[in-house]
């Protein structure tokens, strides 16, 4: 097999003038003092509600088939509304009086409207606000100057029909600048369920070392139901001549029936002003009909399975290739270095530490608990735990280890490596674990056994239960749901805890698709899902690059916007691990750093930080606290980039790409990590855009950089996944020609990390950046290549475990 040395990608780069003018419309006095007086009478008492003005912008946007913001800011100027074209004053004074009557609720319109001859109109080259920086990336002042940008490069997309396998596809823009193939689902049979629209999403991306701002092109499948599921997203075409219109469905009980009914005040607004005939939703959506609604959870059971596949991604490149301008040509990654990475098994081989290892320590590490309410979840985890046994067990003993297993009775307790293993159902697990419950009698069910449980040696405790599967959860309320609840409650006991439900088994689907004989990936994630919160790992981390010794730190920070009134809060969280070995800590701010299975413990039981500061300076002084803890000792922290960036500017595209002094402080490196597939190029062919179309179906792991950079550029992490080695019809074929099974199967493409050094400590770049590697390569839990570098990807993992996100 020839070496792929190159690869395009569906990512270009743009030039000023591509960029396209603005028509900025400023509020005089007596306009802006009128919009200010009905945010005044709008607001309610101690909040920050403002105009409802949403779905007057959708409206503008519908009216004009084009880019339409309010409330923004110019120069430190305040704009009222800015556009890609002029707007009809005439049309607007209309909308603005149904707005008034049908979102404020007035009775006679001209609150706002009668002072509409108070707006001023200028324009300007949208170029004119982006500043170019010499080595770096291109910064603006505000984010909806890229919107513009995102709808001009839509625009010209939707101009022409998209060629895949010979087949000429019409493009409809929608309301978000988004792309659709409206008019050609897949497959071609109304009578198949759960059939599929395309859907591109354009964005203009900024990346370390390029100067221009950069289109990106990510594209979906999007699986169509024909029934309402509550509220529900949905597509309404208003003609050809507009945008096909994003709004939301709710669902209302009217009589004995439900009923679905528009939940948007946009689509109120529309029918007022009679810009085009609006469909109702109806009894029901339709695949084909005016009124689309994808699946917000797609069954198994569909015929078409998720992904677009690789060759899509390659048509999508190719069709924005001929519809941008002359001199215009995609990002190319090409191969670092000439020699192989070394493979997972060699990293391994350096550090042993498997469970032959392990098994040598004269106390467990991990009591693991499978907790079950039914036989057949019973069997289930006796067959993982034995499958991840014989495989870490020597060879001499595998029928002892299966003996010894499958002989186990409810209660008893079995030491097989690091592990002690009990398997337990008590009395009313199955109402307790499979059905809507709360707080107080879960907690007295717990009481009721848990002392059975108390070692002596306080040896760390984990949990594997099973939970209702996703039907069953439908009709449980999330302060009913049990997962959460246990979630919280052992871990107020100091146990770490995962979870499986029943019908993450995978079923025989149309064509056979879904099982094959062996196959359990839920059941064997779950079982090392819940190894990796109690800190025991399979393999060590990885010294690649850096000593034995050196602290490798994992630093997440999530928004979170569960508070009151939508306000963000901040998750934080870090993880430090020691290369050479399988020692990993975690981070409480009240406890300081604790070994991981403690640390995850306490982890659940925290509060998001309530503001930008707090956030950060929990961050400093965690590390600080690693400092103080093992002075002399290098580190490398690796930032996630899309968090972090909130709370520490120099982290971000924007920035003047050098860490803050207290991050380089001693011998620390620090790397900024970036997978977003929204802000990453899209891998799409092989080699320099030859003439025949050769899409990138495979890489398992392949470190790249982007050429002609004009200043340090990113090093790009390409791997593919095992859904994608497994199902090999997306290398052959679009979906658009695949049939039966191969429609059926889920394609996954080319997936890509960002690797940024932004400080080398006491090492070189390239030693940096090969431990990064290695760290994706060399899981310590995981058989497969991780997306995020082993300490970034189970700080990632604690926080989405939190029972806050999990429920």
């Amino acid at each position: 097999m020839a070496v792929i040395r190159e690869m395009t990608t569906t990512a270009f780069r743009l030039k000023d003038e591509m960029l396209g003018r603005v028509y900025v419309y400023r509020a005089g006095e007596a306009l802006a003092a009128a919009w200010h007086r009905a945010g005044q009478r709008q607001r309610r008492p101690r909040t920050g509600a403002q105009l409802p003005f949403r779905s007057l912008v959708t409206a503008l946007r519908i009216h004009a088939s084009d880019f339409v913001v309010m409330q923004r800011r110019i120069n430190d100027g305040d704009c009222w509304i800015i556009a890609r074209r002029p707007l009809d004053m005439e049309w607007l004074h209309g909308l603005l009086q149904a707005w008034e009557m049908a979102v404020l609720g007035d009775e006679t319109p001209g609150r706002v409207s009668r002072y509409l001859a108070d707006l001023h109109e200028s324009s300007l080259e949208l170029a004119s606000l982006v500043e170019r920086r010499t080595g770096r990336p291109s910064r603006i002042s505000g984010a909806w100057v890229w919107e513009v940008a995102r709808w001009e490069m839509a625009k010209r997309l939707a101009a022409r029909p998209l060629e895949v396998e010979g087949r000429t596809i019409p493009l409809r823009l929608d309301s978000e600048a988004r792309l659709l193939t409206w008019d050609t689902i897949v497959p071609n049979d109304e009578t198949v369920p759960g059939r599929a629209m395309h859907v591109i999403d354009s964005r203009i991306m900024t990346l370390p070392g390029v100067e221009a701002p950069i289109l990106g092109l990510s594209s979906r499948l999007s699986r169509l139901t024909d029934r309402w599921f509550r509220s529900h997203h949905v597509w309404v075409d208003l003609g050809r001549e507009a945008p096909v219109l994003q709004a939301e469905v709710a669902m209302w009980k009217r009589g004995e029936t439900w009923q679905a009914e528009w939940k948007e005040h946009a689509v109120s607004l529309l029918k007022k002003v009679s810009l085009a005939p609006l469909p109702e939703p109806g009894d029901r959506p339709s695949s084909t009909g005016p009124v689309r609604a994808p699946y917000s959870r797609p069954q198994a059971t569909l015929s078409v399975g998720k992904g677009v596949g690789p060759w899509f991604h390659e048509a999508v490149a190719r069709h924005a290739y001929c519809c941008l301008e002359s001199g215009v040509s995609p990002i190319v990654l090409e191969r670092v270095g000439k020699s192989r990475f070394p493979t997972r098994d060699r990293l391994a081989r350096r550090h042993p530490a498997g469970w032959r290892v392990l098994d040598k320590t004269e106390s467990p590490q991990v009591r693991l608990c499978l907790l079950y309410a039914t036989d057949a979840m019973r069997h289930r985890l006796l067959q993982r735990l034995s499958a991840l046994l014989l495989q870490q067990t020597p060879g001499a003993q595998p029928l002892q280890v299966l003996e010894r297993l499958h002989s186990l009775d409810d209660g008893q307790w079995c030491r097989l490596g690091p592990l002690e293993i009990v398997f337990l159902s008590p009395r009313g697990a199955p109402e307790q674990l499979l059905k809507a419950t709360e707080p107080a009698g879960l907690s007295a069910w717990l009481d009721g056994w848990w002392s059975s449980l108390i070692s002596e040696a306080d040896t760390p405790m984990a949990f594997l239960v099973e939970t209702p599967g996703v039907s069953e959860r439908n009709g449980i309320s999330s302060s009913e749901d049990p997962k959460p609840l246990l979630r919280t409650l052992l871990a107020k006991r100091g146990a770490v805890s995962q979870f499986i439900a029943a019908d993450s088994l995978p079923k025989a689907g149309p064509h056979g698709k879904g099982r094959l004989s062996g196959e359990d990936h839920a059941g064997h994630h779950a079982l090392i899902d819940v190894l990796r919160s109690a800190g025991c790992f399979l393999r060590a981390f990885p010294a690649h690059g850096v000593d034995v010794g050196t602290l490798l730190v994992g630093i997440h920070t999530l928004a979170d916007f569960s508070g009151k009134q939508g306000r963000a809060g901040f998750r934080t969280n870090l993880v430090a691990c020691v290369a050479g070995t399988t020692e990993a800590y975690g981070y409480l701010p009240q406890g300081g750093w604790e070994v991981l299975g403690k640390a995850t413990a306490g982890y659940m039981l925290s509060e998001p930080w309530t503001d930008k500061a707090t956030a950060a300076a929990s961050i400093r002084r965690a590390v600080e606290q690693l400092r103080v803890r093992h002075p002399g000792a290098d580190m490398v922290l690796f930032f996630d980039a899309v968090g972090n960036r909130r709370l520490f500017p120099c982290l971000a595209d924007a920035g003047n790409g050098h860490p803050d002094p207290w991050m380089v402080e001693g011998n620390t490196a620090v790397v900024r990590v970036r997978s977003a597939p929204e802000e990453l190029p899209r891998v799409a062919g092989q080699g320099n855009w030859q003439e025949q179309t050769l899409p990138a179906t495979s890489s398992a792991f392949r470190p790249m950089t982007i050429t002609d950079t004009e200043g340090q550029g990113a090093t790009y992490l390409v791997s593919g996944s095992a859904v994608q080695e497994r199902n090999q019809s997306a290398r052959k074929m679009s979906r658009f020609t695949a049939t039966g099974a191969a429609l059926a199967e889920d394609w996954h493409s080319l997936g890509m990390t960002e690797f940024w050094v932004m400080g080398t400590g006491a090492h070189e770049a390239d030693a940096i950046l090969r431990e990064s590697l290695a760290l994706c390569r060399g899981a310590p839990t995981w058989p497969r290549t991780l997306r995020w570098p082993a300490p970034l990807h189970l700080a990632r993992a604690v926080v989405d475990d939190h029972p806050a996100r999990s429920s």
